[in-house]
């Protein structure tokens, strides 16, 4: 019956009325149709009455054909809402345009129903409507499954919330919602911690339950314009609608931090629960969604690698680092096709001959305004756009480059040790392509060592395994780099060809002061030994570490004691030395000649550091740290983990506090040393006015005089513990 009326209805899809003398669709279709579902009827305009009605009409409607002839109109049954659209519709019947539509109704109990007609009016000759015809057919259950459907397409099932579709989309929309470009939102990303345990261990239904109060904690500090959704099994996405300032989305996020300390009550569990959150910002760090996300995951990523219940904002207006890490996100792309990426080497020496055993290749960034830039800077932003590949194989090429140029100018070569990523071991048949590029710069593959890390170990088991076992095979030597940070397992030691392992230098840097890791230290060396692999300890600074690492038989030494990374000049240098001796510590680099003489500070100040002009521009950025060692009218030597560049246009405002008077400093770089890895020393030259001056000069003179006192003076904001670590609790910005 379906397709009768479906072939019926097919005829008139393209007529735009009907006149008096046509076959009636109607009363062709009314004898064979008493589908309770589907009404068939006739209303005659002279006389205001309907000619046919079916039984579908009434049990659509819930009343009887009497009570709708004589009591009840059609129109006070439409659903208010959808009433003015009704009545618009109709009006074309009038002039003879057959009519599709669907609206909801209200029958005689109260339920709400949707209809969909298909009208189709009859006019005279005169062009007057004299009668409509119509079939009516309740599509409620259609609609509910529609609903049903789109509301699966667009939130969580579980948990009600937004899903990433429809996140994304909101997103898409927000970009185009305000005629104001000006105004500023932002996009967090939350992983949850232990989710998948609990998942595991309790069951899905604790578990979303678990999901479903952490979305009620969270949604209670949105707004109301905010959005949250459910992004992932353990993720969420916020949409944070307006922002104020780097402040105002700090507060938010330390909020949500604080939400996860509390613990959560399921049934009879009492459950915690720990998170990590990245944000990005609009417009400072992208113009697109794709853009904001990909900038939050990578905030995210940060965070996770400071630990659990961390957050990290990326947003060049965060602080100066967070404006060098926008500025090189920006640039990246074409650092290679410029020819900006250099590569700086550092040695590894034999613990007890001091002769170079090997050297590490650390590819470096000429950035055009920074100055030189360290991978730790800008490697993750590389991974994160897919240009890591690109990087390692400029970096393997250009090694082998400089090991022909080596052996070409007869200078003895040392084995060079280049740190290799993960995506190259799903390159099919890379070790193939690694022995081409060799064979290609005519050098012998025992002049290299390829480092990995034992994150790659943990996620690439069987793949990891073939490809080193065929680079071993062509001669190379594996090297397992910052052993004891990531998922250490012994097995690692025994399954993988393994040559050489590093020490990380977290271990080598803290053994001195913490017995732990003076044991980890030591069970590393007598366990390689026993397997017969060499160890390396990286990160050696001082004398005394030297000391305990060749008491434990340690096999060689990385780090700045005897050598920080240098050019490949200052390299062949060092290479024609054969051996190198430890530096003395305490020897300080020269400093420019200084008009004024500097007040040496008993402990470190601290002072807040802001970037308030660069090239030319002038910045607000929110603040970095730094400490000051000493301070003349002049001038001030300051330390910080923020690696600048010597340039007379570069201004830095510090504040801090002296014989409890705030101060503001105004400079510029003059001067840089590397301290240690990621710490620097600056000597800074003030750019204020002299005005200011006089009034300074007596508060140092103040100061000059307290110093000179039996007790010293008290300075509120002195740093008296280890510098590595004050920094280290600095990090929410990058």
């Amino acid at each position: 019956m379906n397709d009768n009326l479906n072939e019926n209805l097919e005829h008139y899809n393209n007529e735009p009325s009907l006149h008096i003398n046509d076959q009636n669709l109607i009363n062709s279709l009314l004898p064979h149709y008493e589908n309770t579902d589907i009404g068939i009827w006739c209303f005659e305009i002279d006389t205001e009455n309907y000619s046919v009605m079916s039984r579908g009409i009434e049990y659509i409607s819930g009343y009887p054909k009497e009570a709708l002839e004589n009591e009840i109109e059609w129109t006070s049954l439409v659903h208010p809402e959808d009433l003015p659209k009704f009545l618009e519709n109709n009006k074309y019947l009038e002039s003879g345009k057959i009519s599709r539509q669907q609206y909801r109704i209200i029958d005689k109990h109260g339920r709400v129903k949707w209809l969909q007609d298909f009208t189709i009016p009859t006019i005279d000759t005169n062009g007057r409507l004299i009668k409509i015809d119509g079939i009516t057919s309740d599509i409620t259950e259609q609609k509910l499954m529609e609903e049903k459907l789109k509301f699966l397409s667009e939130y969580d099932p579980y948990t009600k919330l937004p899903n990433r579709r429809k996140f994304f989309n909101a997103l898409e929309t927000r970009f185009h919602k305000y005629e104001d470009k000006n105004r500023k939102f932002a996009v967090m990303t939350i992983d949850m911690d232990r989710f998948k345990f609990i998942n595991d261990t309790l069951g899905h239904e604790i578990a979303d339950e678990l999901f479903k109060e952490v979305a009620s904690r969270l949604n209670n500090l949105l707004s109301p314009y905010d959005l949250l959704a459910r992004y992932g099994e353990d993720e969420f996405a916020i949409l944070i609608d307006t922002i104020e300032s780097i402040e105002s989305i700090t507060t938010i996020a330390e909020r949500m931090i604080n939400a996860f300390k509390e613990p959560f009550y399921i049934e009879n569990y009492q459950l915690y629960a720990t998170a990590n959150i990245g944000v990005s910002t609009f417009p400072e760090n992208g113009n697109n969604s794709i853009e904001l996300i990909r900038n939050a995951n990578l905030a995210l990523y940060k965070s996770q690698k400071a630990g659990k219940n961390k957050y990290h904002i990326i947003s060049h207006l965060s602080s100066i680092q967070s404006f060098k890490s926008f500025s090189l996100g920006r640039d990246l792309k074409k650092a290679l096709e410029n020819n900006e990426m250099v590569l700086h080497f550092q040695p590894r020496v034999d613990a007890f001959t001091n002769e170079i055993i090997s050297a590490e290749a650390l590819i470096r960034w000429n950035h055009p305004e920074w100055g030189i830039i360290s991978p730790i800077e800008f490697l993750t932003i590389a991974e994160e756009n897919g240009f890591i590949e690109d990087v390692d194989n400029w970096v393997l090429n250009e090694v082998c480059h400089q090991m022909k140029l080596l052996k070409e100018r007869q200078i003895l070569t040392v084995p060079i040790s280049i740190n290799i990523s993960a995506v190259h071991f799903s390159v099919y048949n890379w070790q193939e392509k690694v022995a081409s590029i060799i064979e290609d710069y005519g050098i012998d593959s025992k002049d290299l060592e390829f480092e990995i890390t034992e994150s790659l170990l943990l996620n690439n088991d069987d793949s990891v395994q073939h490809t080193l076992n065929a680079l071993k095979s062509l001669g190379i030597k594996i090297v397992l780099d910052d052993f004891g940070t990531g998922y250490s397992s012994l097995s690692y030691l025994t399954h993988f060809p393994f040559d050489i392992i590093k020490i990380d230098k977290s271990f080598t840097q803290n053994m001195v002061i913490n017995e732990k890791d003076l044991f980890i230290v030591k069970s590393i060396i007598f366990m390689a030994k026993g397997l017969n692999i060499k160890v390396v300890a990286e990160g050696v600074e001082t004398l005394e570490q030297l000391k305990l690492l060749k008491e434990e038989q340690c096999d060689e030494i990385q780090g700045y004691l005897f050598s920080k990374p240098v050019p490949i000049e200052e390299f062949i240098s060092l290479l024609k030395k054969k051996s190198l001796k430890p530096l003395d510590p305490s020897v300080k680099g020269a400093e420019n000649k200084r008009k004024y003489n500097r007040i040496e500070l008993p402990y470190p100040l601290e002072a807040e550091m802001r970037l308030v002009s660069f090239a030319g521009q002038s910045l607000q950025l929110g603040k970095s740290h730094a400490l000051i060692q000493n301070v003349s009218i002049g001038g001030l030597r300051c330390i910080t983990n923020l690696n600048l560049p010597v340039r007379g246009d570069i201004h830095l405002q510090f504040d801090t506090e002296i014989l409890d008077q705030a101060i503001r400093l105004i400079g510029k770089v003059i001067w840089k040393e590397e301290m240690k890895e990621d710490l620097f020393v600056y000597g800074i030259e003030f750019v204020q006015n002299d005005e200011k001056q006089p009034s300074f000069k007596i508060l140092l003179d103040q100061l000059n005089d307290e110093l000179k006192k039996e007790n010293g003076v008290f300075l509120k904001k002195m740093i008296k513990g280890d510098i590595t670590v004050y920094f280290n609790k600095q990090k929410k910005f990058f």
